[in-house]
């Protein structure tokens, strides 16, 4: 268990930062769910070859970002789950089985764009992997204060 003798504000701390971190791939979800196919960005790199993308690339995009999109409304529902219950518990697992989850995603979300984007020169949303990698972590050191 995580509580102190101070009483439980790490763990509130812990599962604020994640919730936070869980609303943010939510809304990542819903804009690769929902969203227009491609992303401003992903047009920008692909008429840099000189044509819009074609219908067979459209395709295969619009099938990833909506894989793309389950995957962040998974990871979302996990870490909020988490959050909510074991974690406010107190609960050692919940604060480190939401912190894999969200690094999973985190990682990759911040690395692969800034990558894509030193290659291209065009503008990419790996901040928000960044940010919420900043989360995850900053949610794990709390409960551990």
């Amino acid at each position: 268990m995580l509580a102190s003798p101070q009483g439980d504000y790490e763990v509130i701390i812990s599962s604020i930062l994640m919730g936070i971190a869980a609303l943010g791939a939510a809304l990542m979800g819903a804009k690769y769910g929902f969203g227009p196919v491609p992303a401003d960005y992903h047009a920008q790199i692909v008429e840099k070859d000189g044509a819009p993308p074609g219908t067979h690339l459209l395709l295969v995009l619009t099938a990833l970002y909506r894989t793309l999109a389950g995957a962040l409304f998974a990871v979302a529902i996990l870490v909020a789950a988490l959050a909510l219950g074991p974690i406010r518990a107190g609960e050692v697992w919940a604060v480190l089985l939401a912190a894999v989850a969200g690094l999973c995603v985190a990682v990759p979300a911040a690395l692969v764009p800034l990558r894509v984007e030193r290659a291209t020169g065009v503008g990419t949303p790996w901040k928000i992997g960044v940010l919420s990698g900043v989360l995850i972590l900053a949610g794990l050191i709390a409960a551990f204060l």
